[in-house]
């Protein structure tokens, strides 16, 4: 997990949402913006939340909105387990 660009904390009022259909924008899952970069940004999210049928793993592309920037394609780079409830989540942006 190499930071290769400099990383900005979020806004207090942030909050980021995932659309596993990258055809059609649906907010299926929530996530707290932990920090951003140009070409980035990591997630914290509840496990509790994720199912069988949109599971997080590296390498799955879906949509992100990013407060209140557009939704745009992302791919997960790498998982970290916080603790049993919660998951880091680091992603590169695609657009």
């Amino acid at each position: 997990m190499t930071q290769k660009q400099i990383r900005f904390p979020p806004d207090s009022d942030e909050i980021a949402f995932i659309s596993f259909n990258v055809n059609d924008f649906k907010k299926d899952l929530s996530a707290l913006i932990i920090n951003e970069s140009l070409n980035g940004a990591c997630f914290v999210v509840n496990k509790a939340l994720i199912t069988k049928s949109n599971p997080l793993d590296p390498g799955t592309i879906f949509l992100v909105q990013i407060g209140a920037l557009n939704p745009m394609r992302a791919q997960i780079k790498w998982l970290l387990e916080v603790d049993a409830n919660l998951l880091k989540i680091g992603v590169e942006l695609l657009e």
